[in-house]
């Protein structure tokens, strides 16, 4: 199965090789520094037998040409699988985009995932990363509408039995993967972080979501904030390093919100906190700031390592059915302000009732 989602095992990030540091480093670095990597990398490589991952890489590298001044041979081969990662993606959008359209007409825009839901952050360079897959978020109480969607636009749901839908209601199964004819893979996600099962969390997540086209299709895509925080925390297991790529350009985004440290960066630290997920972000981005120091995330680093939780993160501590609403209103809230907190919070809660409404006239 060609790009495969990493294993869910909460493990680890996997720290690059040299040759990766110094690809990454050509990518997303500038001036003389991009320059040195970028030649240090083709000497120390044989580039008709690159390390696994390093090919998807070339097409960031892409981006950067102008940088790097390189020669015409280097040049032509960075181009080329730039084209080719252009096109394999348009080709998954293109056979794709039909079921996020489904899915949004009988569930409401779907929360897309990276590494689809960067493209803005790529500045809508479709060739810049391949995508692999399609992955989008779904509430698990929208689990029998998208069994039907799948179904409706062609992808295998043979592996959906009815003990895998009662525990995808329960809140139990982390994620669906389905083929369609032509062998491309959509990942459905019950939840939007990788083993933190919780129905608050992700109320939280998508709360703070913003409605966004993709192509032609009307998608949610997370707040930037929370897009780095996707990035770091689901990291684990990806054999390739453009996670790390994707992480420094999402704290680019964040510290570009202003001067000073930018509300969007105080805001990334403290949900970290809140999502009670703070330490292995830490160590993550510490991963990516020794392997690219730019200063976005050097910035980013710091706003987690000084960041304590706000003083709505108290109500995590109330217990009942009151702390429930009390901890979905302080995630709502995060970075959002009580008001628009409130207003989130109500679209969310009304939106789920209307899932489960749907769910339940479909198995009638």
């Amino acid at each position: 199965m060609p790009d495969a989602d990493p294993a869910d095992d909460g493990g680890a990030a996997i720290a690059p090789s040299r040759e990766m540091r110094l690809l990454l480093a050509a990518a997303m670095d500038h001036g003389e520094r991009a320059q040195e990597a970028w030649a240090s990398w083709l000497g120390a490589v044989d580039l008709d037998h690159l390390e696994q991952g390093a090919t998807a890489l070339l097409s960031l590298v892409s981006r950067n040409l102008d940088e790097l001044r390189a020669d015409p041979s280097g040049e032509g081969r960075v181009r080329g699988v730039h084209r080719q990662t252009w096109a394999r993606n348009q080709l998954l959008w293109a056979a794709g985009a039909p079921l996020v359209d489904r899915l949004g007409e009988v569930a409401g825009p779907p929360l897309l995932l990276p590494a689809t839901a960067l493209l803005a952050t790529y500045d809508g360079d479709w060739g810049a990363r391949p995508l692999g897959r399609i992955t989008v978020a779904l509430d698990p109480a929208a689990v029998d509408l998208a069994r039907g969607a799948l179904a409706a636009q062609g992808w295998a749901v043979d592996h959906v039995t009815p003990r895998l839908l009662a525990r995808t209601r329960a809140g139990l199964v982390e994620r669906w993967q389905s083929q369609d004819r032509s062998g491309n893979w959509v990942t459905i996600r019950w939840h939007v972080l990788r083993q933190v099962s919780s129905a608050v969390a992700d109320e939280q997540l998508r709360g703070a979501a913003v409605t966004t086209a993709v192509g032609s299709s009307r998608v949610h895509l997370l707040h930037p904030a929370d897009a780095l925080l996707e990035r770091l925390w689901n990291s684990s297991g990806e054999r390739s390093p453009g996670w790390i790529a994707d992480a420094v350009q999402l704290a680019r985004v964040l510290a570009a919100d202003g001067s000073g440290r930018p509300a969007a960066v105080t805001r990334f630290a403290e949900r970290a906190h809140q999502l009670g997920i703070q330490p292995v972000v830490r160590q993550r981005l510490e991963l990516v700031a020794a392997t690219l120091p730019d200063p976005a995330v050097v910035a980013a680093l710091a706003a987690v390592r000084e960041a304590r939780p706000v003083a709505a993160s108290r109500l995590w501590v109330v217990p009942g059915p009151a702390g429930h609403l009390g901890r979905a209103w302080a995630g709502h809230a995060a970075g959002q302000g009580v008001a628009s907190g409130a207003r989130s919070l109500l679209r969310a809660r009304w939106a789920g009732r209307r899932l489960r409404y749907r769910g339940s006239a479909q198995r009638r």
